[in-house]
């Protein structure tokens, strides 16, 4: 990632160099602006300085100055390149007015700007995403690592200096297994860059259901078989991926729609609790969340009142970070265990 400024100066009028001595300060992104120095080589009355910028902006400094001393004059503009025309007027000591015709340009960059939100930007279905940068783009090197740790696909994309700030998108082709980890790396027109790693991976670990008795979180001793898969499979994923990244294991619990929507909450939150212990003594050694989301997500859709067995389930989600939901009318609390 790069931060710079440059500037070019062109003075006219020479011949009053050894009055009034003109040069240029670079800037430094996110801290001072370029600015143009006058140093006062002999006795004069004053100065008027007039500059414009190529987009309209002035500058204008009119002073006394006296021999030795340096004046500053500060020209604040936003990231980009500009061209600055204008003159420097000079009273000598006589009354005598000289002129000298002023032209130079200013660069000044700061950091750039990668905006991506893994909710909203990786469509991992797609195997797409998008991103925004904060300057006109030229290309990205985009790479795809799975659970293994192994390194699926790259690939370099170009761009035709789309402005700041337009959605830009990048694909990439089809990978043998779970996409673990997205690294990108985009880069503006003079070659700075911006780079950021995604982690979208969530994974619903396939089990049959625990079957929970009507208002009732324990489980069943005839129900501990159904998460001898599960917990094998979880171990397995967890040995591959926690090797690469913070994967954490996040239990949901739900009910079918007897007794009240409050009541089902603490209820299926129980649910994930029960599920998430036996896991965590069983040897699953990742951070364990919980939440309950009581009646809201429903396999099936019944009346309310309705007993029905296999709304009475939980989840298995591993994941690197919390994973995304949608249709809920709460935000979930995750619990660690």
């Amino acid at each position: 990632m790069k931060a710079w400024a440059l500037l070019w100066l062109v003075c006219g009028a020479a011949a009053h160099a050894d009055v009034v001595e003109v040069s240029m300060r670079q800037g430094v992104p996110g801290k001072s602006p370029p600015a143009v120095l006058l140093r006062v080589l002999e006795p004069i009355r004053g100065f008027h300085l007039r500059l414009q910028r190529n987009d309209g902006e002035s500058v204008e400094l009119k002073e006394k100055a006296k021999v030795g001393q340096v004046r500053t004059v500060p020209l604040p503009q936003p990231d980009g390149r500009f061209r600055y025309e204008g003159t420097l007027e000079v009273t000598d000591r006589e009354g005598a007015q000289l002129f000298m015709p002023l032209s130079f340009d200013t660069e000044l960059w700061g950091p750039l700007q990668l905006q991506l939100d893994k909710a909203k930007d990786v469509d991992l279905a797609a195997r797409s995403l998008r991103f925004r940068l904060s300057r006109p783009a030229a290309r990205a090197l985009v790479e795809v690592f799975t659970e293994s740790g192994e390194r699926a696909w790259q690939g370099e994309f170009t761009y035709a200096g789309e402005p700041a700030g337009t959605a830009l998108e990048a694909t990439w082709g089809k990978v043998e297994g779970e996409v673990l980890r997205i690294s990108m790396r985009a880069f503006d027109a003079a070659g700075s860059y911006a780079s950021v790693d995604l982690f979208p991976y969530s994974v619903h670990v396939p089990h049959d259901e625990v079957v929970f008795d009507s208002g009732k979180a324990d489980i069943r001793p005839d129900q501990v078989p159904r998460l001898a898969a599960p917990l094998e499979e979880l171990k397995r994923r967890v040995e591959r991926a926690s090797r690469w990244a913070p994967v954490q294991l996040y239990v949901v619990g739900h009910t079918d729609r007897v007794g009240d929507a409050a009541r089902n909450r603490t209820l299926s939150l129980a649910r994930a609790r029960a599920i998430g212990q036996y896991f965590r003594a069983k040897g699953v050694r990742v951070p364990i969340f919980v939440e309950g989301f009581g009646e809201e997500v429903p396999r099936i859709s019944t009346p309310d009142e309705t007993p029905e067995e296999q709304n009475r389930r939980v989840d298995y989600i591993l994941s690197v970070g919390e994973p995304g939901f949608t249709a809920l009318p709460f935000p979930p609390a995750w619990k660690k265990l």
